[in-house]
């Protein structure tokens, strides 16, 4: 390192070459491309040498949708993601004061963290009937018993993406939560929070849909080499899920319900579509008048405040509605209708008459028919998955 260097005041173009090339090649390799693209957007949005005032600036054209352009089109983003940007840019200059320029100027120090404005919980509309069309759009029984684990134990996505064969005990009719798994990686990982770990009941219909699942995933293994139930995360999770199959999910499940899963805005998670069946979950406990800590319980929240979002939203939006009167019983009845008329389209596919029903992926794309059902018998005792080799 020369004298002058340690007085030079370097542009942003400078600071952040610096990080790509020491920096960027010691992380991981879904860090670095992600600080690549951050680096990218504020190298086309903040002059040679920004001040606070302009990153300010750009981070407001940023939240307003009004930014510069990228690929032909402007970015908007949460407050959230933006507050992630600052962050990032922060170590970028931070990380060329510690090691090259010690005089520098780091104009994101004095820049706050815009203020986060947590969302209303969102529920299912119609709650009975929707969930009873996004299962028959389901692919496979799989996909079935991740949607219904969603929604009968509010599981986040990725506590049920880390569920094993070893969780789920249908003898005594539990189901163990103690570790989460990512959709982009294979290693499971500690659950959000210390309060997340517990020990829930198996719903009838979970379990009968959990068996259905393991069932088409032997006979998936025996007899059709190949599929995706053999990949790596298959041979150990229930739900072998990775981001790819997911999309692929709630683009079908949009099809079907799609006020229910809008369209999100640039920069938000992916799994924030899939946490509205954990707000149906928490909307319906609400609904049946349960204490406040009973709530917080159920759903396995660290601080009571945010059950209370729960609370409010639904006082302000659900209970002055037709649909909170007798929630509960017209939530079993709409459910025993709709898996009778499934019931009756499974007997019709058996006798030759067609189909159980059919999913159109979309216009020109491939119709897959899925036939629900199976020759082999529901045991009542616990079924465990073959391992690779016997």
């Amino acid at each position: 390192m020369n004298q002058s260097s340690l007085f030079h005041e370097p542009t942003f173009g400078e600071v952040a070459d610096y990080y790509a090339r020491e920096r960027l090649p010691q992380v991981a390799k879904s860090t670095a491309s992600c600080h690549r693209s951050i680096l990218a957007l504020a190298r086309v949005g903040l002059p040679d040498r920004p001040t606070s005032g302009d990153v300010l600036e750009f981070f407001n054209c940023l939240l307003r949708g009004d930014g510069p352009m990228v690929q032909g089109r402007s970015k908007k983003l949460l407050a959230s993601t933006i507050n992630a940007h600052r962050s990032v840019l922060h170590k970028v200059y931070e990380f060329g004061i510690r090691h090259r320029w010690r005089v520098a100027y780091n104009p994101i120090h004095d820049v706050p963290p815009l203020r986060v404005h947590d969302p209303a919980p969102r529920a299912l509309r119609d709650d009975a009937h929707t969930m009873v069309r996004l299962a028959a759009v389901c692919p496979t029984a799989t996909d079935r018993a991740l949607l219904w684990s969603l929604r009968l134990l509010g599981l986040r996505i990725g506590e049920g993406l880390g569920l094993e064969p070893r969780h789920v005990r249908f003898d005594r009719g539990e189901v163990l939560v103690e570790q989460q798994r990512s959709e982009m990686g294979f290693a499971p990982g500690p659950l959000k929070v210390d309060t997340a770990k517990a020990t829930l009941p198996l719903p009838a219909m979970l379990a009968q849909a959990l068996r259905d699942s393991l069932r088409e995933r032997m006979t998936a293994t025996g007899y059709r080499p190949g599929t995706w139930f053999q990949s790596q995360a298959g041979r150990r999770y229930l739900f072998p899920h990775y981001n790819e199959r997911l999309k692929a999910l709630m683009a079908d499940f949009r099809k079907v319900s799609a006020e229910d899963f809008p369209l999100r805005v640039v920069g938000e998670q992916g799994a924030a579509a899939w946490h509205v069946f954990r707000h149906t979950y928490g909307t319906e406990l609400v609904n049946r008048n349960l204490p406040l800590e009973q709530v917080q319980l159920h759903m396995r929240h660290a601080d009571v405040s945010t059950t209370a979002g729960y609370v409010a939203s639904i006082r302000g939006r659900v209970l002055n509605q037709e649909l909170t009167r007798g929630v509960q019983d017209a939530w079993a009845q709409s459910f025993a209708d709709a898996e009778a008329a499934l019931q009756a389209q499974k007997d019709a596919a058996a006798a030759g008459q067609g189909p159980a029903f059919r999913v159109v992926r979309g216009a020109g794309e491939s119709t897959q028919e899925q036939q629900r059902g199976s020759d082999i018998r529901p045991e009542e005792a616990q079924i465990s998955l073959p391992r690779k080799g016997r």
